[in-house]
């Protein structure tokens, strides 16, 4: 048994000093939330823990992790990519996908938090919002009709039509 006494729970990791009494050292490892059907289609969640690092620039390490034994389109994972705090609720594919501009900082606790209500995800450390993303956003052909529709009104109000962001919608 590992350090929560259920292998299926913390991979690769062992309890020390934290925060407020004892912390779970991911050692390369995180805590991985067990395959349940209950939650491989993630309608609402918070996640939320006290991190503290003292290695910068950390690439693909996950706290939380729910996508390890289900499909790269269902689950959520909150951690670090590139030494930023980064969360993901894959809908699609890797989808639903946000990465916070600074790095996590080093040498002390933190409390890193993310929402996600079905529609908007946020990404916070010590409650400051760093990072939020709008689901329908990612979808090429609601932001089109949502531009057909801003031109639509733009003409009848007597002004010109705004071209199409080709370029936006081809990258999402």
């Amino acid at each position: 048994q590992d350090a929560l006494g259920d292998r299926r729970v913390a991979q690769d990791a062992r309890r020390a000093a934290g925060f407020e009494g004892s912390a779970l050292v991911c050692d390369g490892g995180s805590i991985v939330v067990p395959n349940d059907p209950q939650l491989s289609e993630v309608k609402a969640l918070t996640l939320e823990c006290r991190v503290r690092t003292d290695v910068a620039g950390q690439d693909d390490k996950w706290m939380l992790n729910r996508v390890f034994g289900g499909s790269p389109s269902s689950g959520f994972r909150l951690g670090l990519l590139q030494g930023r705090p980064c969360f993901e609720v894959p809908l699609t594919d890797w989808s639903h996908h946000l990465t916070a501009a600074d790095p996590l900082p080093t040498g002390r606790w933190v409390h890193l938090a993310a929402t996600f209500d079905g529609k908007t995800m946020r990404l916070y450390v010590d409650g400051i919002e760093l990072a939020n993303g709008y689901h329908e956003l990612l979808d090429a052909d609601v932001l089109r009709r949502r531009n057909a529709e801003a031109n639509r009104q733009r003409v009848a109000d007597g002004k010109y039509a705004l071209p199409e962001d080709s370029r936006l919608l081809a990258a999402m």
